[in-house]
């Protein structure tokens, strides 16, 4: 269940819903990855050459090598449709090449002896958030910088949000923070990766949504979109 941080969402006046939520509500979103919606996803029997950003920017990703394709259309996580991924499955995005960011990650772990990459290279060089072979998050920027407190539990949707700004990083999963760190961000141009950081895409793990921010976001808006994915997905 995921924990929100200081007071959360103003409940809504009784009687009176409010608009529902989508991610693009957040100021400075870049990548917008819902595997969920399947109109945004382009498959040949189930094998995923595509799947399209939602922000607006078009900032797609994709892979055109069958052997390393994730899988749709095979599993579900609270009736709605999640990409597939083992080993060698990955996609490549465009180059972002952001120096402050917040990434918003959710994803299910099959195994948590694989590295298990969710997303790499935003900052277009050397940032990766991923497992490490461990039932942990982390941070990695030039090196493991944080590692989570608390742990992933095989078949359990996990939340993961990791921001960077200036020479500061901050990990927070599934509602609770988890750490900070100070690095040494390089930005490059290198295009973001799913699933994999360079050459390594050992992974066992279902990818439900994942979006990346040009700023640091609020810890206002970071309850508000954990409330909607832990809704959505089933927390």
């Amino acid at each position: 269940m995921l924990k929100l941080l200081g007071r959360g969402m103003s409940p809504a006046k009784p009687g009176v819903p409010g608009p529902p939520f989508s991610m693009d509500n957040i100021f400075g979103l870049q990548l917008w990855l819902d595997a969920s919606d399947t109109t945004t996803i382009t498959d040949t029997a189930g094998s995923v050459s595509q799947w399209d950003d939602k922000s607006g920017l078009g900032n797609h990703c994709a892979q055109a090598t069958p052997a390393e394709q994730y899988t749709t259309g095979s599993r579900t996580q609270n009736g709605l449709n999640v990409l597939d991924g083992v080993s060698g499955n990955n996609m490549d995005g465009v180059n972002l090449g952001l120096s402050t960011y917040t990434i918003v990650s959710a994803f299910v772990r099959d195994s948590n002896s694989l590295t298990n990459n969710t997303i790499s290279k935003v900052s277009g060089k050397n940032d990766a958030l991923f497992g490490s072979d461990t039932d942990t998050v982390k941070d990695y920027a030039g090196g493991d910088k944080i590692t989570s407190i608390d742990t992933v539990t095989i078949g359990d949707v996990a939340i993961a949000v990791n921001t960077h700004s200036g020479a500061l990083a901050t990990l927070y999963l599934n509602g609770l923070i988890q750490g900070t760190a100070s690095y040494t961000m390089l930005t490059g141009g290198a295009s973001y990766q799913i699933g994999a950081f360079g050459g390594f895409a050992n992974q066992d793990q279902a990818l439900l949504e994942i979006a990346v921010f040009n700023r640091v976001i609020s810890i206002s808006e970071i309850n508000q979109i954990g409330s909607h994915l832990s809704s959505k997905w089933g927390v």
